[in-house]
């Protein structure tokens, strides 16, 4: 008697549901990795950080309205405190209760120092200009950036 070889049918010629579902969890895992890479270039290009920089200084803006009345017809500078110490050095009755990360905002007539963290105005003061400082040129209405970086104001703490 001669063996015939006999031929099975086996499951590597069919593919299993788990191995279907394991090539689109694949498929969706690397899909959402380039969506993540892509998102992540788009915060960090210039107009993204531009963009997230002005929505931050109207949410400090806002935020300062809420607690003290502020000038509505003007847009202040603000700025964030990176070295307590030297600002200290320069005028400590000022910034003596400031810390780093508060906010500054300047305003035509008066500064506010604020801290976010604790929703707090720290300090608020009037931004006086030396008769010093003051030339003829820096009423003009044409003047310079030059003339104007001339004119720079000294705060002094409200009584």
């Amino acid at each position: 008697m001669t063996k015939m070889p006999v031929t099975t049918t086996t499951q590597n010629n069919k593919r299993s549901p788990l191995h279907l579902v394991a090539w689109i969890l694949v498929v969706l895992m690397a899909a959402v990795m380039a969506y993540l890479i892509w998102i992540n270039q788009q915060l960090r290009s210039p107009e993204s950080q531009l963009e997230l920089a002005e929505q931050a200084t109207q949410q400090t803006i806002q935020q300062v309205s809420e607690i003290l009345l502020v000038p509505t017809d003007e847009e202040p500078a603000v700025a964030t405190i990176i070295d307590v110490a030297s600002l200290q050095q320069e005028n400590q009755e000022f910034f003596v209760n400031a810390a780093n990360g508060d906010q500054l905002l300047l305003y035509r007539n008066s500064a506010v120092i604020y801290r976010p963290g604790e929703h707090k105005i720290i300090n608020v003061s009037p931004i006086v200009i030396s008769p010093e400082d003051l030339t003829s040129e820096s009423f003009d209405d044409q003047a310079t950036d030059e003339e104007l970086e001339d004119v720079t104001p000294d705060l002094e703490t409200a009584p």
